[in-house]
């Protein structure tokens, strides 16, 4: 079974695309397209865990890409890659596209590779994560919010917040599932704070983690049991 991951890159210029295959086809299996058009294409052909595009592009440009990306592949990692001087409207894009990372042309080779793998490690954590939730009871949903080194996730339940005895097991539930994935917990702090109730932790050695559960002010006032 191949594990390696897959990266589409996406930039008009024909000579950035073959540098940057170059670059990366040790560590990834890599795709190129010249355009947004090209891009859709493959990735409704190819499975795809992370687009790296261009933001300066004839037609439709990188931000327009990704947030079409994040319509259609909402679990694909979104990243951008551009020398284009306009801050304004790259952060504009980030925000619209929820890309996770703007990368400044030119890039360090080194530390382009290393921060893919990070980026790709956080989105395997953030599926993992929302595996408890799939398996809790109806109405119970999780936000997870990502960047390269933490997560951030928020439970509520149809809106109103939870009495005490379920969120402690739903945070239970929450930390055997980690446990029996292939991340490693290390440590863990069970806090109370008004109305929440939040479990930090670092998780695969270099992300950290933190979970937060609404309980009912008064529960909230009342002693946390240790997890």
């Amino acid at each position: 079974m191949n594990l390696r991951k897959t990266i589409l890159v996406v930039d008009d210029e024909v000579e950035i695309g073959k540098a940057l295959r170059r670059l990366l086809r040790a560590d990834f299996d890599v795709e190129v397209a010249t355009s947004g058009t090209e891009a859709l294409e493959r990735l409704a052909h190819t499975p795809v865990d992370l687009v790296l595009s261009d933001f300066r592009m004839p037609g439709m440009n990188g931000a327009e890409l990704l947030m079409e990306v994040k319509r259609l592949y909402p679990a694909t990692v979104r990243a951008m890659l551009s020398g284009y001087a306009d801050f304004n409207s790259v952060l504009a894009a980030v925000n619209d596209g929820e890309i996770v990372r703007f990368i400044r042309k030119p890039w360090d080779d080194v530390e382009l590779v290393a921060l893919l793998k990070r980026l790709l490690a956080a989105r395997d954590m953030a599926a993992a994560l929302y595996q408890p939730f799939r398996a809790a009871r109806s109405g119970v949903e999780a936000a997870i919010g990502q960047s390269d080194s933490s997560a951030q996730v928020k439970v509520k339940m149809n809106g109103a917040p939870f009495d005490r005895q379920l969120a402690l097991d739903l945070i239970r539930r929450f930390l055997g599932a980690i446990n029996e994935s292939e991340m490693a917990l290390v440590g863990g702090l069970l806090e109370q704070n008004g109305g929440k109730l939040s479990f930090l932790a670092e998780v695969g050695g270099e992300h950290q983690l933190t979970l937060e559960v609404p309980v009912a002010q008064k529960e909230a006032s009342k002693k946390v049991p240790p997890c």
